[in-house]
């Protein structure tokens, strides 16, 4: 292949190595070739390699070229790598590593079973995405300082030791006898469940692995039938204790307000409510009443008096139509009663103005104890009630 080198390094990739110092980016396609052969770069500190369909290899350690010794970001994209190789050239030759990114990355070892193993004294921040295709591998992660993981859903088996984590973004399924969380503390700053594709259980499961974290964010499903809208309150029963809820509801059913109702009853000590998104299922919810006679629950719209207490501002994102945001609206302003303290009402808005600005207008804020305001999110306009 006349566009390597007699040690299988592209010519390009070993100027830069010797040459190059600060960030390197480097896109690479077939016409490279089968593989790619990275070799150390020393003076290198950002390394962003998409290499579409190529194996990704890594030369042998050699005195001219030295280390990864300045590398603190390592990006790798659309490659194929091995898991061992990769973790073997971070722990030994990439002492000041701090961030790893891996973006649809196909996990392969020379030997089963197969395993990504990574391994670094200095990793901060792990992050691999959703398309990560590893089958049936393993993950095994030792990284004293990792502070951020954020895991994709495809991993059979995880033992990461991670003793000073405070961030965590969950993908996929969890289960505590095949993914452990090893010397991680029982507070987190931020924890993440994207729960749209898998049991609402396994996610309580991960839940109460920790005692409170600061930030939640959840992707709740509301599922038709009576078993589904158990597991949706089963999940809001086990909520972390928490400041900030970040919160999305994908509905193939038509219960919202109990639904929510009995999510306010959970949130003691609760801050700032953002509500990420409202979206149904294509075809399989047609009524979209929040209070309709298809309602087959008996839930209670009660809600406790001391449950708000805590409550100072509430954001209502524009990924929902604008009828369920002024629905949301009218909720929290029926039971502003219960409110302790003045609470701020935010709704984005970038397409709907009128319309919102109409609706809110018309709804009778029975007390002192709410703003609302409109904001356009792209415009930066925002109209506020009370004066």
């Amino acid at each position: 292949m006349p566009w390597l080198s007699s040690v299988g390094i592209c010519p390009l990739m070993q100027f830069a190595s010797l040459r190059v110092a600060g960030e390197l980016r480097l896109s690479l396609r077939k016409a490279w070739g089968h593989h790619v052969v990275l070799p150390p770069c020393k003076r290198v500190t950002a390394i962003t390699l998409s290499a579409k369909r190529l194996t990704m290899l890594f030369a042998p350690p050699h005195p001219a070229l030295g280390t990864f010794a300045a590398l603190a970001s390592l990006r790798i994209i659309g490659a194929r790598v091995d898991g061992r190789e990769l973790g073997d050239v971070l722990d030994s030759h990439c002492p000041r590593l701090k961030e790893l990114f891996l973006k649809r990355v196909l996990v392969r070892c020379r030997d089963l079973p197969r395993v990504i193993s990574i391994r670094s004294d200095s990793l901060e921040r792990l992050e691999m995405d959703k398309d990560v295709k590893s089958f049936d591998a393993s993950l095994q992660v030792i990284a004293p300082k990792l502070k951020v993981f954020s895991s994709p859903r495809i991993f059979s088996y995880a033992n990461i030791v991670a003793p000073k984590l405070t961030e965590v973004c969950w993908h996929g399924p969890y289960d505590p006898d095949r993914h452990h969380l090893r010397e991680a503390g029982r507070h987190l700053q931020r924890l993440e469940i994207a729960s749209r594709n898998w049991n609402s259980q396994q996610a309580a499961m991960l839940m109460l692995r920790f005692n409170a974290v600061h930030e939640l964010q959840l992707t709740v499903q509301l599922r038709k039938g009576n078993q589904g809208y158990n597991e949706c309150l089963e999940l809001i029963n086990r909520l972390s204790k928490c400041e900030v809820l970040v919160v999305g509801f994908v509905a193939n059913q038509h219960a919202l307000k109990p639904v929510m109702v009995h999510l306010f009853n959970k949130c003691t000590g609760v801050k700032k409510i953002v509500v990420r998104c409202l979206a149904y299922r294509k075809g399989q919810c047609q009524c979209k009443s929040w209070e309709c006679q298809c309602d087959w629950s008996k839930q209670s719209y009660m809600i406790d008096n001391t449950a708000l207490g805590s409550l100072q501002l509430v954001e209502i994102n524009e990924n929902m139509e604008a009828y369920h945001r002024v629905e949301f609206v009218k909720l929290l302003c029926e039971y502003s009663a219960t409110f302790q303290k003045r609470v701020t009402i935010n709704v984005m808005e970038n397409r709907h103005t009128e319309y919102i600005r109409e609706k809110i207008c018309s709804i009778h804020i029975p007390n002192d104890k709410i703003v609302i305001n409109v904001i356009r999110s792209r415009q930066g306009g925002k109209l506020g009630w009370p004066d």
